[in-house]
């Protein structure tokens, strides 16, 4: 799972949309992540991507999950709330895994 948080560790709930691709960031060599699906569309603040696996080269990767623009949020600024999303967050990492 990836959430949207704001810099004191709350999901954004209520101010995040769009959708967020998760990726290889570093492998040590060829490897290619497939999942259910790589990109999603966050809802409530969060995505959950099912089924990955890498396949490729033994050794040790990092993912990346980014968020891609939110135009309306940028054209149509939300003045109630006093934070805004400023990173992604692996909260759950697959099995095997640590989010060090």
């Amino acid at each position: 799972m990836v959430a949207l948080e704001d810099i004191g560790g709350n999901i954004e709930t209520a101010t995040s949309s769009g959708t967020v691709t998760l990726a290889i960031n570093t492998q040590p060599g060829t490897g290619t992540l497939t999942c259910d699906n790589n990109t999603l569309t966050l809802a409530a603040g969060e995505v959950d991507f099912t089924n990955c696996e890498i396949t490729g080269t033994v050794g040790d990767y990092t993912l990346k999950a980014t968020k891609d623009r939110d135009h309306s949020r940028d054209q149509h600024r939300d003045h109630h709330h006093d934070r805004a999303a400023s990173q992604l967050v692996l909260s759950t990492p697959p099995g095997g895994a640590s989010t060090d």
